[in-house]
């Protein structure tokens, strides 16, 4: 295999994808899924969007698709509409996305759905997901 041949294994990989973990949307859970976003998209985002909340609204927006058509989920216009859907919800799927992104440390889709599950219960939140984005 040359370099050129190797160019051309790497462009031609299919985008990665990420099951999501949404128990606090039940009829959704195994439904979603994360998927990769280009670089550059990325980074435009967070340059220019000054709020760190919108961009990872935005971000929400461009990579969490629906599983069965790949469609994305939100419109790349619902980000503040995403953002204002409250912390139990966003902050397990932002744990998650930052993740897959390479973000943050690595936290397992069991984990994270326990996570969930607590803050809908009132028994965990914000901080419990803090925790558990921590890597010993």
């Amino acid at each position: 295999m040359n370099a050129q041949d190797a160019r051309n294994y790497i462009y031609s990989q299919p985008a990665k994808q990420q099951d999501v973990a949404t128990p606090f949307w039940p009829k959704l859970d195994g439904k979603l899924a994360l998927r990769d976003v280009p670089s550059d998209v990325l980074t435009q985002l967070s340059t220019s969007i000054k709020d760190p909340m919108l961009v990872s609204a935005a971000m929400l927006c461009k990579s969490l698709i629906l599983k069965e058509t790949g469609e994305q989920l939100f419109p790349d216009t619902d980000r503040e509409q995403v953002a204002q859907l409250g912390a139990t919800m966003l902050t397990p799927i932002i744990t998650q996305m930052t993740q897959f992104f390479g973000f943050s440390g690595n936290v397992d889709m069991d984990t994270l759905k326990k996570i969930s599950e607590m803050s809908l219960n009132g028994s965990g939140g914000m901080s419990s997901v803090k925790e558990a984005s921590i890597v010993p």
